[in-house]
């Protein structure tokens, strides 16, 4: 993989320096997060090479270890400094803390310390700042506390994910995904989804629904063509064979 191809995969303009915040706001516009190959039975397997086929030459999305894990390499020929840590989702309907390795989050320091996430179904649009005030995007309202030794992403004051310091390697986190594609209660089993940042928050389509989400509100429609609007609004084309 070379670099110019995943910045033209992003529609990063030749010429033009990349920055951060400008990488990570391309990324969510043009590569979706999406567990279709789970859904299709398709073994999804933590090797950077194959990450980077599926993203950038195969012009699909992935799940938080695909799309994390393919930011990272992108990051990282860049020359910034990335650091890659375990967090675990707020489950809303449990209330409680998912598995360890649950999901995948980077830090970047430069001038300051920022959360970096291109993975996440319901994710934030640029880096948040680790200190200072909570940051506006989108109409929503992002923040991050401290709480019992780990970090905690907010989002209008509710619980998102939590994650430590501890630096970890795209190796670490193969059980986690072994489990999300295999065990019986894991969501990416039992819905097919995808979603995507658009300039006023997101689009998804889950289970046949399509939901648009901004500040304002969400609404949902059902659709009669799942794998079209899969392909049209989103990308994605599975090849099974």
């Amino acid at each position: 993989m070379d670099l110019a191809s995943y910045l033209a995969r992003i529609g990063h303009p030749d010429g033009l320096a990349p920055t951060l915040f400008d990488l990570h706001e391309r990324h969510q516009f043009t590569v979706p997060f999406e567990n279709l190959d789970i859904m299709h039975g398709i073994p999804i397997v933590l090797d950077e090479a194959r990450i980077l086929d599926k993203i950038v030459n195969r012009r699909r999305g992935g799940f938080c270890y695909e799309l994390n894990g393919g930011f990272t390499w992108l990051l990282r020929q860049l020359g910034l400094p990335v650091a890659v840590l375990a967090a675990q989702v707020w489950s809303r309907t449990n209330e409680a803390w998912g598995i360890d390795f649950d999901h995948m989050v980077l830090r970047v320091d430069l001038e300051r310390s920022w959360l970096v996430d291109v993975g996440f179904f319901e994710g934030f649009l640029s880096p948040l700042p680790y200190e200072g005030t909570p940051d506006r995007q989108q109409g929503w309202t992002w923040s991050i506390r401290d709480e019992d030794g780990h970090r905690v992403l907010q989002r209008d004051g509710a619980p998102r994910y939590r994650f430590s310091e501890q630096e970890y390697e795209l190796a670490d986190f193969e059980a986690a995904s072994t489990y999300h594609q295999k065990a019986p209660d894991s969501w990416f089993r039992q819905h097919a989804g995808a979603s995507l940042a658009t300039p006023s928050g997101r689009i998804a389509l889950v289970d046949g629904m399509l939901i648009e989400t901004t500040s304002k509100g969400k609404t949902e429609s059902p659709v009669d063509d799942p794998t079209a609007v899969f392909r049209d609004r989103f990308g994605i084309t599975v090849n099974t064979a």
